[in-house]
């Protein structure tokens, strides 16, 4: 397995505990990182035996050994077929093949270097992208936690209301003297009498 898509797989660890050749342990944090692909090639550099993903906390997330990891070795491309002896023994040919050479060799080194960047690339959008999450979820959380202190404050409020006051006046007291007082009352005409 690569090791820097070992290391992206989710979820992502808080730290790396590695066990080197000698027995040492190592630690190494990966609270803000920025690149996964420098992680891996720092922990390829302590050649280490065991690598444990481990979480905030502590606990061992998943283990890579050795015999897991592959190792990014640069696969060479194969040898051109030898030109014919013919070919090869007049100078502007020799001097073609040259050209050629540091044309594919140029070809190669961009390339490599183009898709290492876009991978970085990527990888700070994606951290760019969870952040925006986490941020979008606690103001999520926030507006959830001020709705629900406006809910309370007006139940409260609605209770202060509805409990009768001391002096007997309370809310439902006044409803029931305006509906007995409605009740009691002479309706008005329109002036003509009542037949």
């Amino acid at each position: 397995m690569d090791l820097e898509n070992w290391l992206r797989r989710r979820p992502r660890p808080s730290r790396l505990r590695m066990t080197l050749a000698s027995g040492d342990l190592r630690e190494l944090s990966c609270e803000s990182v920025r690149s996964w692909a420098v992680v891996a090639q720092s922990v390829s550099a302590l050649d280490p035996d065991v690598i444990e993903a481990l979480d905030a906390s502590g606990a061992i997330i998943r283990v890579l050994s050795p015999d897991d990891m592959v190792k990014p070795e640069r696969a060479a491309a194969p040898p051109p077929p030898p030109a014919p002896k013919v070919l090869s023994q007049d100078p502007e040919t020799r001097r073609l093949e040259v050209v050629a050479g540091l044309l594919a060799d140029a070809y190669r080194h961009s390339t490599e270097v183009a898709f290492g960047r876009m991978v970085d690339l990527f990888a700070a959008v994606n951290e760019r992208s969870e952040h925006l999450e986490k941020s979008l979820e606690n103001m999520h959380k926030l507006m959830r936690r001020a709705l629900q202190d406006q809910y309370d404050d007006a139940v409260e409020a609605a209770a202060q209301v509805q409990q009768p006051q001391k002096d007997g006046f309370g809310l439902e007291d006044l409803a029931k003297a305006f509906v007995g007082g409605t009740a009691q009352a002479p309706h008005a005409t329109n002036g003509k009498g009542h037949a």
